[in-house]
């Protein structure tokens, strides 16, 4: 009453076969993916490095003046920080500076380990301030109903951006709830 050495289902177990590789797995699946990372890592690291050329490079034409955003953070801030306390007395020069300088904080952030959460913190309030323009700036934003401009197109990338970061902030460790 043993397990029989030939046929299939009568008692003997045998692996599932081998998918042979293609082309397409070799083109399309990095050669590290195999050895090194699962799926779950190298998305979180090419989400880390995406954003942290984005906001790295955007922030530093801010920086230096050659930003074609510059004009609408102007506009956006003459619309509403310009009446802030404190905040009115800066020029809207200085406020891109400053903005791009913050828009690199946060790209250099995301790509240090262990300081993610920061960069996320930055991050949710960098969406918050980009996003202003649909609602303060309709004209510059939308040239019809759900036709955005040029401007627009930039503020609406901001998902793919957001969906980055939610990828990396799923991997990081979570406080436990306190039990009681």
């Amino acid at each position: 009453m043993g397990f029989e050495q030939s046929g299939v289902g009568r008692g003997r177990i045998s692996p599932p076969p081998q998918k042979k590789s293609t082309t397409v797995d070799f083109l399309f699946r990095p050669w590290c993916y195999n050895y090194f990372m699962n799926i779950r890592q190298y998305s979180v690291l090419l989400s880390r490095v995406s954003l942290f050329i984005i906001y790295f490079w955007f922030g530093i034409l801010k920086v230096i003046g050659l930003s074609p955003a510059s004009g609408l953070v102007q506009e956006l801030f003459d619309k509403t920080l310009a009446y802030i306390p404190l905040v009115n007395m800066m020029s809207p020069g200085f406020f891109v500076v400053a903005f791009g300088v913050f828009e690199v904080i946060i790209g250099i952030l995301f790509i240090i380990p262990g300081k993610e959460k920061w960069a996320i913190r930055l991050f949710i309030l960098h969406i918050i301030t980009t996003t202003g323009p649909i609602i303060f700036l309709r004209d510059s934003v939308w040239s019809n109903f759900l036709v955005p401009t040029l401007e627009g197109q930039y503020i609406i990338k901001n998902l793919a951006l957001m969906a980055c970061t939610l990828t990396i902030w799923s991997t990081l460790p979570q406080k436990e709830e306190p039990k009681t």
